[in-house]
């Protein structure tokens, strides 16, 4: 077993949102399915909001209530290869 730091799999996060709107439990399921180093989902769902506290993932719905819940998206058009970009400098 092997330890990573918390945004470990941000990046692998970010490769599934997109610029429309769509429900966080399939950003949640196309993530597991594409990752090579498996976690679990409430992990990721943890993630998912913390990059939404962040400001790199908007909301619209109640993320307090279960993962079908809400739906996600990038802030902005572009944002996903900028945002991608980022977490490549940063070695995340």
């Amino acid at each position: 077993m092997v330890s990573r730091e918390d945004a470990f799999y941000d990046a692998e996060i970010l490769k599934n949102v997109t610029g429309e709107w769509q429900k966080a439990s399939r950003v949640l399921q196309n993530t597991l399915n594409r990752m090579k180093v498996k976690t679990g989902d409430v992990f990721l769902m943890w993630r998912i909001k913390v990059l939404i506290e962040a400001g790199r993932i908007v909301t619209e719905g109640d993320v307090n209530k279960d993962w079908k819940s809400f739906d996600v998206k990038l802030p902005g058009p572009g944002k996903q290869m900028e945002l991608l970009s980022e977490l490549n400098e940063n070695g995340e």
